[in-house]
């Protein structure tokens, strides 16, 4: 092949790259429903001054640089809250990355080495998500992109650096200082590793380079130590744990054996081609050492002083692992090179659009499902009421209006507690009510609206999100076996001196006149058993609820599940449902749940006592109408857009 003809079969390579990259990122992209993270960051650009945005906006607000919230902040004001338009900057630059990936790799390394790379990162999710979400992960790849494109070609194979090269290098890292931390991180792994690269003559002006861009930073300096004393992303991660790293090796390979395949193929011939790369073994070393450096600054971030790490905080060292981990030789034949990237391209596309589902998963979100839902209720039921439990009561209320909904609504979020649902009941008329919730709420609050409205008439899920239509009267749709839905009784309390059964030996009406709880008594009935033997399956919503009429007026009742550690004796976990600070008055009924996700958000360790009991400080007389424990299913698809399902 000459090089006029390599030339053109080069470039249709890459053409061919970018075009699927286009379609992945653009495909249907109005359809594309904002999420959480999207809706934090719109509602925070509603300030009338600059001033306002920076103080209000970024420094007490949000967690990350100001970059992309001030670029929102003037966006919106020309479009308004309108998916494409928000989200179409973000998708172009994650294109436009791929590019700056293939220059990256074609300097560092060579053209065959930044056609695959520039091929992997066209296809797999990780990058088509965070290139369709208006956040700060796809203008922190793209910038920290633009900083590596200047500083290969001063401390690449470049004969000669050009003036714009130290401009380029220069803006890229502030610009991405200003994205996000992680960005900036490598910003500065980026620079200090130029230190084992430069020619003597260039010492001068690297240095001039980086004060330029610190320089520029510095109007920002005020908004990072804000933020560094906050020092948490909201409380709503916990530590990494040991399976973090084969979570995130799956997801890079859509949990699918063939993409599995493929990548492993591609690791293999890098490796058979060491000993003709061993020239570029140092270059390989220190850009993959920018991942490790980052993955061990998050993970020990998270362990030590507050939960940072997620996928998200690899996403912008990743590509240069891909580099390092990818590097082919540069006389692999052309024939082999086209075979291995229709390989890329065709089993990284193939699982993603049919085993990750990410079109159906990304294009049917939680709020706009929950609204075309709803007033698909309404049109069959009528106005039914609707409550909603989400991190920002604003937030659902969005599409709801977008949808021209009718019904009652109700919105609880993150900051309120479920015990204030028992004043909407008391208000509420019909037999029906709709609840969900999304952004990962506490699990109570479903399990308390259902003692009230026991029977599902439709259910629905989403990523991260659930809808219950619920009635207090059986209904012929009534007859659902869906285990995320079918409560599975494991345990019944029959009478008060601590005797529990299973509903297989329950003797029919053996409750019904419920039980009294004396003056003075304290503690309830304890019900205990080993986690291995009351549940089977290795995720599980465990619920402990109860039912009493209050004797006297009774203050302060909770309802209490914990885990033990029978070897120790230590609580590992403990939580309860409590009744409001309003006192329950003599004749009154008062419902209580509390749940926990064993598994997932409690550790589920077989030879742990999961125990439960009514706690009552204050002695107040009740009587106990009803007291259970029961399982149900973890729905897969709350997670489907990181995790196999």
């Amino acid at each position: 092949m000459n090089l006029k003809t390599e030339r053109v079969f080069t470039k249709s390579l890459l053409f061919g790259i970018f075009f699927i990259a286009g379609i992945l990122r653009l495909w249907n992209l109005p359809e594309v429903d904002f999420m959480h993270d999207e809706f934090s960051a719109l509602f925070r650009t509603q300030y009338d001054t600059f001033e306002e945005l920076i103080r209000e906006g970024v420094m007490l607000n949000d967690t990350h640089p100001a970059g992309v919230q001030v670029f929102l902040f003037f966006w919106v004001k020309w479009f308004g809250f309108n998916e494409f338009w928000i989200k179409l900057p973000f998708a172009l630059i994650g294109m436009f990355s791929i590019w700056l990936i293939y220059l990256i790799a074609k300097q560092l390394f060579n053209t065959n080495t930044a056609i695959i790379v520039s091929s992997v990162v066209a296809v797999m999710q990780f990058f088509v998500f965070y290139s369709q979400l208006a956040r700060p992960y796809s203008a922190g790849l793209f910038f920290s992109l633009v900083m590596a494109y200047g500083w290969s070609r001063i401390v690449g194979k470049a004969s000669d650096t050009r003036k714009k090269d130290w401009m380029i290098f220069t803006f890229g890292l502030a610009a991405s200082a200003y994205m996000h931390a992680f960005s900036m991180l490598l910003a500065i792994l980026v620079y200090l590793s130029g230190f084992v690269f430069l020619k003597r003559t260039q010492l001068i002006r690297y240095l001039l380079s980086g004060i330029t861009a610190a320089l520029l930073y510095s109007p920002h300096i005020p908004v990072f130590i804000q933020q560094m004393k906050a020092g948490t992303i909201g409380g709503w991660l916990g530590p990494p744990d040991d399976d973090f790293l084969m979570d995130f090796l799956g997801y890079i390979a859509h949990f699918n054996p063939v993409f599995i395949g493929v990548l492993l193929l591609l690791l293999a011939i890098s490796m058979v081609s060491f000993r003709q790369l061993n020239r570029l073994l140092a270059m390989r070393l220190v850009i993959l050492v920018w991942f490790l450096a980052s993955l061990a600054a998050a993970w020990l971030y998270s362990t030590f002083r507050s939960p940072v790490l997620q996928f998200s905080t690899l996403y912008f060292t990743f590509p240069f692992a891909l580099m390092a981990l990818f590097t082919m030789d540069d006389h692999l034949k052309k024939a082999l090179l086209l075979v291995l990237v229709v390989l890329v391209v065709s089993a990284g596309s193939l699982s993603l659009v049919f085993g990750r589902k990410h079109y159906q998963v990304m294009y049917e979100q939680g709020y706009e499902g929950l609204a075309d839902v709803y007033r698909g209720n309404i049109e069959e039921f009528g106005p039914v009421p609707l409550i909603t439990m989400t991190s920002r009561k604003d937030i659902p209320e969005f599409y709801l209006k977008r949808n021209q909904t009718s019904g009652v609504e109700v919105h609880f979020a993150r900051n309120d507690r479920a015990y204030a649902l028992r004043s909407v009941f008391d208000t509420l008329q019909g037999n029906m009510v709709a609840f969900v919730w999304t952004d990962y709420a506490p699990p109570d609050w479903a399990e308390f609206v259902r003692m009230y409205y026991p029977y599902v008439a439709e259910y629905h899920c989403w990523f991260n999100a659930e809808y219950f239509l619920l009635s207090k009267v059986p209904l012929e749709s009534d007859n659902f076996t869906n285990p995320f839905i079918v409560k599975k009784v494991l345990t019944t309390l029959v009478s008060m001196d601590g005797k529990w059964t299973t509903p297989a030996d329950f003797a029919e009406g053996a409750n019904a006149t419920g039980r009294e709880f004396a003056r003075g008594r304290v503690y309830g009935p304890l019900f205990e058993s080993q986690a291995g033997s009351l549940v089977s399956e290795k995720e599980t919503i465990l619920v402990s609820c109860a039912t009493v009429i209050a004797s006297d007026t009774v203050k302060e009742l909770k309802l209490v599940m914990e885990v033990k550690d029978p070897v120790s004796n230590e609580i590992k976990h403990w939580q309860a449902a409590e009744m409001s600070q309003t006192p329950l008055l003599p004749g009154d009924t008062l419902h209580l749940a509390t749940s926990m996700r064993l598994g997932r958000d409690v550790e589920l360790r077989p030879e742990q006592t999961i125990r439960t009991y009514l706690w009552n400080p204050t002695g107040s007389p009740f009587r106990l109408l009803e007291q259970e424990v029961y399982s149900r299913g973890i729905n897969p698809k709350l997670f489907c857009l990181f995790e196999a399902f």
